[in-house]
C-alpha cells in the first residue's frame, strides 16, 4: 500500500474523477514486480533501497506462491505451525522495517 501511495501522486488535481478512477483500475493490473521496476528510473531512492524493494518482492512472491504450499499442505502438526509462524514473523519483520525506510525516504 505504501507503494501505491506513490501511484497516487499522479493523480493531478485537474484529473476528472473518471480519468481518477480509470487510472487506479489500471493499477490493479499491475504487479508488485512491475511497480518496482517502475520505480528503479527514479533517481530519488537512497543508497540500497531498490535492492530492498526488490528483496519486499521476492518476499510477497514467497508467501504467495511457496509458503502455504510448503507449510499447509503437509500433515498438520505443531512443529510444523511453529516452525510456519516464525517464518511468517520474519517475513513480516523484514517488510515492516521495508516500510519504515519507504517512509522516512520520502
Amino acid at each position: 500500500m505504501t507503494l501505491w501511495g506513490f501511484l497516487t501522486r499522479g493523480i493531478k488535481p485537474g484529473m476528472s474523477e473518471s480519468q481518477a478512477f480509470d487510472r487506479i483500475t489500471k493499477w490493479d493490473g499491475t504487479t508488485l514486480g512491475q511497480l518496482v521496476r517502475g520505480l528503479k528510473t527514479q533517481g530519488h531512492w537512497p543508497e540500497g533501497m531498490i535492492e530492498s524493494l526488490e528483496q519486499g518482492v521476492e518476499a510477497r512472491n514467497y508467501l504467495a506462491h511457496h509458503f502455504l504450499r510448503e507449510y499447509f499442505v503437509v500433515t498438520p502438526s505443531e512443529r510444523v505451525r511453529q516452525h510456519a509462524t516464525e517464518q511468517l514473523a520474519h517475513v513480516s519483520a523484514r517488510l515492516e522495517h521495508l516500510a519504515l525506510r519507504i517512509h522516512a525516504a520520502v
